[in-house]
């Protein structure tokens, strides 16, 4: 299963799916902008991102990276992945 990034314009959301085999049965809200999806293991999901992937700076991904190890280099990994190079 591969990383997917959704981005809808409209409400200036981004959402990178790391697992859509594993459903998300709760939510971690980080700072203003972020929400992460947690599996019943508490593993990171999906992180949904009140920003466009554009914006999506070095220290959001670090702050990501401190909470859940690896979490914020794979969202910045899936971002340039889709041709988003601004992280």
């Amino acid at each position: 299963m591969g990383v997917l990034v959704e981005y809808d314009s409209e409400a200036r959301a981004t959402y990178v799916s790391l697992d859509d085999e594993d459903p998300a049965s709760q939510v971690e809200v980080h700072a203003e902008t972020v929400a992460v999806d947690l599996n019943e293991r508490g593993e990171p999901v999906g992180v949904e991102i009140l920003l466009a992937p554009s914006q999506v700076t070095p220290d959001l991904v670090g702050e990501l990276d401190d909470r859940f190890p690896g979490l914020g280099r794979r969202v910045a990994e899936a971002l340039v992945d889709v041709g988003y190079h601004a992280v």
